[in-house]
């Protein structure tokens, strides 16, 4: 079994490299494509870009909101929540799967309660995933119906195309749905008394949380975006909803999708006749404010705990 284990991991680890060929590839054709004076045409426009960094710290600030919820439900004390916060962020930073926080968090807590844990930060985890898919899949429905996703344009303006994809949004669903049963119930339901109801309430306000930390990034987004010259425009806001929709369904690598992300964003814009450097640039820029920064903040923070 341990072999098998090792030799799993070795292949999953070949996939991810290929992957991560595949996304660097894709992002040097990209960069290929932008015009030589291109880069003499870009601007920087500051007050939008410190508006987007004044936003962070709302930003975590939910989420650490959702971090104390989830503690409250495991009946667990809230009173040194920081450091195992903190430690999570650095744990997702790094490790694959948007889940990876949760290595960090649950290692501060008593080995009896990790497993519960565990599951309620997976459903944390869910909330912001199905979020994005939401608001992604409405961004999706209002893009086509509108004809407004170049290269798609001949096509039949039908639903056929929206069907699909809400079909295969519901077998996505259904099947994470499926994982977090087991989860669940092989893990401390088996132990504790079902508490169906309160389960779901817990998502509902988790959902609600999600939603507003959903916003608040898309608007960060928006902001470094017309920081770097994109023009503003109502339908910018539904890409950018797009864009991270699409980048939810992919696999995640190391650092926060990185690369990944930047290659499947300049797509998703590209699609809507955005040119490839400012979105670029403006993706780098996101990451940093919203991932790097966070992370060299909480190592900084648990470092000096530790001194």
């Amino acid at each position: 079994m341990v072999k098998t284990t090792k030799k799993g991991r070795v292949i999953f680890t070949f996939i991810k490299c290929i992957i991560l060929i595949c996304f660097l590839f894709a992002l040097y054709f990209q960069l290929k494509r932008v015009p030589d004076l291109g880069i003499n045409k870009l601007v920087f426009q500051a007050h939008y870009f410190l508006l987007a960094i004044a936003l962070t710290p709302l930003n975590w600030y939910v989420e650490w909101k959702k971090w104390l919820l989830t503690l409250k439900e495991n009946n667990l004390a809230q009173k040194n929540a920081l450091t195992p916060f903190f430690t999570g962020m650095i744990s997702g930073f790094l490790t694959p799967g948007f889940p990876g926080n949760f290595l960090g968090r649950i290692y501060y807590y008593e080995k009896s309660k990790r497993i519960k844990l565990s599951a309620y930060i997976q459903i944390s985890n869910f909330s912001q995933l199905l979020t994005s898919l939401i608001f992604g899949y409405i961004a999706l429905l209002v893009l086509w119906n509108n004809n407004l996703v170049n290269e798609l344009n001949e096509l039949p303006k039908t639903y056929t195309f929206a069907i699909i994809v809400a079909i295969f949004l519901i077998i996505f669903l259904l099947a994470l749905k499926k994982q977090a049963v087991q989860l669940i119930t092989k893990g401390f339901l088996l132990k504790t008394k079902i508490d169906i109801k309160g389960i779901f309430r817990f998502l509902y306000k988790l959902v609600i949380a999600s939603t507003l930390r959903h916003f608040i990034f898309s608007l960060q987004f928006l902001l470094i975006l017309l920081a770097f010259g994109i023009d503003f425009n109502v339908y910018l806001v539904l890409w950018i909803w797009l864009s991270y929709f699409v980048v939810t369904l992919t696999p995640t690598l190391l650092f926060g999708k990185i690369i990944v992300r930047d290659s499947i964003t300049i797509a998703v814009f590209e699609l809507g006749g955005y040119e490839v450097l400012p979105v670029l640039i403006s993706s780098i820029s996101i990451w940093i404010v919203n991932v790097l920064s966070p992370t060299v903040i909480a190592w900084y923070k648990l470092k000096l705990q530790n001194e």
